[in-house]
C-alpha cells in the first residue's frame, strides 16, 4: 500500500484500528492492538536520520514525513472501503438485505487481520494477502485463483472447495486447516505462460493435521513442507513435487500420486493403503512403518535394498571404533578410500576421523552416524541419508551430494582437545567447498561456521538451518529455500553452545 524510504529512522509507530490512529508512548514501543478489532493495520511513522543525510539520494526532511503521513491517511480510507465490502459480504452470506458479494480482485491486502471472519464465496483472484492472518477464517468456496498468501497465517482456516489454482502459499501456516475438496492445481491468467508456470506453491508451508480430503493437488509444489498427521485421503496429486516433505503419520490412503516425486520425503508411519503410486519417485525416502498394502506401486523408483556391513568392512568398523575410543592406542583407523559402499546400511556407525575420500556412498544409509573430522572429499553421496549425523569438522570438498538428506545433521565446528579432554583452543570448520548440494535437504541442519565457497546449492532446502558464520563466497544458491534460516556473524563459542 505504501513503501518506506530505506534511509530513514523509526521514531514512533501507531495502530490504525476501526478508523482511528493510536500512537505509542515512546519511540520503538510496540503498539497496542484492540483484541476484537478487525483489519488491524500496523503503521510505522518515520523521520529523517541525520547520519543518513550524506547518503546519495536520501531525503530526510519534514516534507518526507508529511508525505508518509498522507499515505497513512490514504490507507485509512482504503481500510474503511475494505471493511465496508466485508460487512456487506457478511450480509450476503447470511442472505440478508443490502448484502453484496465482496470482490477483492487484485487488491493489495498485505499484513491485515482477517482472523475469524466468514468469507465464504469471496471473490479475490490474484489478490495479495502476504503476511495477512486468516486464523480460523471460513473461506469455503472462495475464489483465490492466483492469490498470493505467502507467509500468511491460515491456522485453522477452512478452504472447503475453494479455488486455489496457481496460489502462492510459500511459507504459509496451514496447521489444522481444512482444505477438503479444494482445487490447488496449476493455474495462470497468462495464456502464453511457460510450461510449469502457475503451479500452486506450498513449499516450506506448515500443514500439520491439515485436511486435504479429495483435494485437487495435481502438479503442486510442496518441497520442504511439514505435513505431520495431515489427511490427504482420496486427494489427486499427480506429478506433484513432494521432495523432502515431512509426511510422518500422514493419511494418503486412496490418493492418486501417479508420477509424483517424493524423493527424500519422511514417510514414517504414513498410510498409503490403496494409493496409486504408478511411476512415482521414492528414492531416498524414509519408509519406516509406512503401510503400502493394496497400493499400486508399478514402475515406482525405490532405493535398492541396503546392504549391511559384512566381512572385512564390519571388522574395519569395529577396529576403528576401538581406535577412536582409545585415542589411537588400540584398534586401527578405517581407511576406505575409493571403496564401493553404495546402498550400504551404516546407520549409527562411528567413523570419526576415518578416511573415506573418493568412496561411493550413493544411496547409503548413514543416519545418526558419527562422522566428526572424517575425510569424505570427492565422495559420491548422491541421495544418501545422513539425517541426524554428527559431521562437525568434516571434509566434504568436492563431494557429490545432490538430493542427499541431511535434515538435522550437524555440520558445525569442532574444538580440539588434548589427551585429558581439555580444549586446546583450536577449532575445525566443516568444509563443503566446491560440493554439489543441489536439491539436498539441509532443513534444521547446523552449518555453523561451515565453508561453502563455490558450492552448488541450487534449490537446496535450508529451512531453519543455522548458517551463522558460514562462508558462502561464490556459492550458487539460485532457488534455495532459506525460510527461517539463521544468518549473520559467527558468535563467540559460549554463545554458540548456548544457542545449540
Amino acid at each position: 500500500m505504501w513503501r518506506f524510504h530505506p534511509c530513514v529512522t523509526w521514531v514512533n509507530s501507531c495502530v490504525i484500528s476501526n478508523g482511528s490512529i493510536e500512537t505509542c508512548g515512546r519511540a520503538g514501543a510496540p503498539p497496542k492492538r484492540e483484541t476484537n478489532a478487525k483489519f488491524t493495520l500496523i503503521v510505522q511513522v518515520w523521520t529523517g536520520n541525520k547520519a543518513n543525510r550524506r547518503t546519495p539520494g536520501c531525503q530526510s526532511s519534514p516534507a518526507a514525513a508529511t508525505r508518509i503521513l498522507n499515505s497513512v491517511l490514504r490507507a485509512l480510507a482504503e481500510l474503511d472501503h475494505i471493511k465496508d465490502m466485508v460487512k456487506k459480504h457478511w450480509l450476503f452470506v447470511l442472505g440478508r438485505p443490502n448484502g453484496q458479494r465482496a470482490n477483492l480482485t487484485a487488491e493489495e491486502l498485505t499484513n491485515l487481520d482477517f482472523g475469524g471472519l466468514n468469507l465464504q464465496s469471496i471473490v479475490a483472484p490474484t489478490a495479495n494477502f502476504t503476511k495477512s492472518s486468516f486464523a480460523g477464517t471460513d473461506l469455503s468456496f472462495a475464489d483465490l485463483f492466483g492469490a498470493n498468501l505467502e507467509s500468511a497465517d491460515c491456522t485453522g482456516a477452512v478452504f472447503h472447495k475453494a479455488d486455489l489454482r496457481g496460489a502462492r502459499l510459500h511459507g504459509a501456516k496451514l496447521a489444522s486447516a481444512n482444505l477438503e475438496g479444494a482445487d490447488l492445481r496449476a493455474g495462470s491468467y497468462n495464456p502464453f505462460a511457460r510450461e510449469g508456470a502457475g503451479r500452486t506453491d506450498l513449499s516450506g508451508a506448515t500443514m500439520n493435521s491439515a485436511v486435504f480430503k479429495n483435494a485437487s493437488l495435481d502438479r503442486v509444489f510442496m518441497v520442504g513442507s511439514t505435513c505431520l498427521r495431515a489427511d490427504f485421503q482420496g486427494a489427486s496429486m499427480a506429478e506433484a513435487d513432494l521432495s523432502d516433505v515431512d509426511l510422518s503419520g500422514a493419511n494418503l490412503s486412496h490418493a492418486k500420486l501417479k508420477g509424483a516425486v517424493l524423493a527424500g520425503a519422511d514417510l514414517g508411519g504414513a498410510n498409503f493403503k490403496g494409493t496409486s503410486l504408478t511411476g512415482a519417485d521414492l528414492r531416498g525416502a524414509l519408509l519406516e512403518r509406512a503401510d503400502f498394502s493394496e497400493a499400486d506401486v508399478r514402475d515406482v523408483a525405490f532405493d535398492a535394498p541396503k546392504r549391511p556391513p559384512r566381512g572385512d568392512l564390519s571388522k574395519k568398523i569395529v577396529r576403528h571404533k576401538m581406535w577412536v575410543g582409545s585415542q589411537g592406542s588400540h584398534g586401527e583407523r578405517a581407511v576406505l578410500a575409493n571403496a564401493d559402499l553404495s546402498h550400504r546400511d551404516l546407520a549409527g556407525a562411528d567413523l570419526s576421523a576415518a578416511d573415506l575420500s573418493g568412496a561411493l556412498l550413493n544411496s547409503a544409509r548413514l543416519t545418526g552416524c558419527k562422522l566428526t573430522m572424517c575425510n569424505l572429499s570427492r565422495t559420491d553421496l548422491t541421495r544418501a541419508n545422513l539425517m541426524n549425523a554428527d559431521m562437525r569438522g568434516i571434509n566434504l570438498t568436492g563431494a557429490a551430494m545432490s538430493r542427499a538428506n541431511l535434515r538435522k545433521a550437524d555440520l558445525g565446528t569442532v574444538s580440539g582437545r588434548d589427551s585429558k579432554g581439555r580444549e586446546t583452543g583450536k577449532t575445525w570448520r566443516a568444509d563443503l567447498s566446491d560440493a554439489d548440494l543441489s536439491r539436498a535437504n539441509l532443513s534444521d541442519a547446523s552449518l555453523f561456521g561451515a565453508k561453502l565457497e563455490r558450492a552448488n546449492m541450487v534449490q537446496t532446502n535450508l529451512m531453519r538451518a543455522d548458517m551463522r558464520g558460514a562462508v558462502i563466497d561464490q556459492a550458487n544458491m539460485r532457488g534455495a529455500i532459506v525460510l527461517g534460516a539463521l544468518t549473520g556473524q559467527m558468535p563467540d563459542r559460549k554463545t554458540a553452545s548456548k544457542s545449540r
